[in-house]
């Protein structure tokens, strides 16, 4: 017995980057708290929501200072979730017009924070700071001033072989890198948040619609469900993102929030059979490795097989 409390007591946290109140809403009828877990290659499979969409200490502070609180960010996005819970909990069967200020402003910075925190965007931030390092490190190599300097600073290397490694370099055979892991994700976590606020001023600017699928075809959701989507009439092969696109939150199988930039009905919109495959498409092709569901569809498994984790979708939309 003493060892098993060892273990307890020196085991890692499980931080869930997509809150667990949330999942619950998309459990299995009949398997309360279990969703259907899809992921590339694997045949979907209910799994308990306490064991999806999380990962050891993700959102703590790795910086060694005793006056830091190492999960400040874990309690921020709790008690951003306890405010959110029950909002979210009225537009599952009620309309947006219920809603008071306070709870408007409370699901705005929630679904800012759900957009931001999940390990997609992590990613991505990475892979952007990987980029910019690359490029300004081959500016300064094709400075010759500053690559004479570069010569200085390392006299263990003939100018011979730096002359070699900069070659390579500009040719695109070698490319820098950063160690992942401790501070470097402080860093990326720090612009996790940063982001938050980008997307809370463009939701605040945005027009807010409840949509409501009243087909036996439901919504679904994943390990990044803030769907960025184009909106009608998007220009025919142009990239499109949160700044000039359409948002969606699935909140639910019957019902979604929809973020765009023209004026929508006020009532609860109404989505026919046609346009949900559409939807659930973008929802799926948005993910990063995990697609969740109350139900199993050959579908849903067909379309996440046809696309590959970090790269760009362009697969054809449905009915495009």
């Amino acid at each position: 017995m003493e060892a098993l409390f060892d273990y307890h007591q020196f085991a890692m946290a499980r931080d869930h980057f997509i809150p667990q109140f949330y999942l619950r809403n998309f459990e299995i009828p009949a398997k309360p708290g279990h969703v259907y877990l899809y992921r590339r290659g694997v045949h979907p499979k209910p799994k308990s929501i306490r064991q999806v969409a999380q990962d050891e200490d993700y959102y703590d502070i790795k910086l060694d200072d005793p006056e830091v609180d190492k999960e400040g960010v874990d309690k921020l996005l709790q008690m951003s979730e306890r405010t959110a819970a029950p909002v979210i909990g009225k537009l599952l069967t009620g309309s947006l017009t219920d809603l008071s200020d306070a709870d408007f402003f409370h699901l705005t910075w929630f679904i800012g924070l759900l957009g931001s925190r999940v390990p997609a965007v992590r990613e991505t931030i990475a892979s952007i700071q990987v980029g910019i390092q690359n490029r300004d490190f081959k500016n300064m190599l094709r400075d010759e001033t500053e690559f004479a300097k570069l010569v200085q600073q390392h006299p263990e290397m003939t100018s011979e072989e730096l002359e070699k490694s900069r070659t390579a370099f500009l040719n695109g055979d070698l490319k820098l890198d950063f160690k992942r892991g401790g501070q470097t994700e402080d860093f990326l976590m720090s612009a996790q948040l940063q982001f938050t606020e980008i997307l809370v001023d463009i939701l605040q600017r945005r027009h807010w619609s409840l949509i409501e699928t009243i087909s036996s075809l439901s919504f679904l959701t994943s390990d990044n469900p803030l769907i960025n989507m184009p909106s009608p009439g998007h220009p025919q092969g142009e990239t499109w993102g949160v700044a000039n696109g359409d948002t969606l939150l699935p909140i639910s199988p019957k019902r979604a929030l929809l973020f765009v930039s023209r004026r929508l009905r006020d009532r609860v919109i109404e989505i026919h059979r046609d346009k949900m495959p559409e939807l659930q498409f973008y929802i799926i092709t948005n993910c990063k490795s995990e697609v969740y569901s109350h139900v199993l569809s050959k579908d849903f498994q067909r379309v996440l097989d046809s696309t590959e984790e970090g790269k760009a979708q362009t697969a054809t939309v449905p009915g495009a």
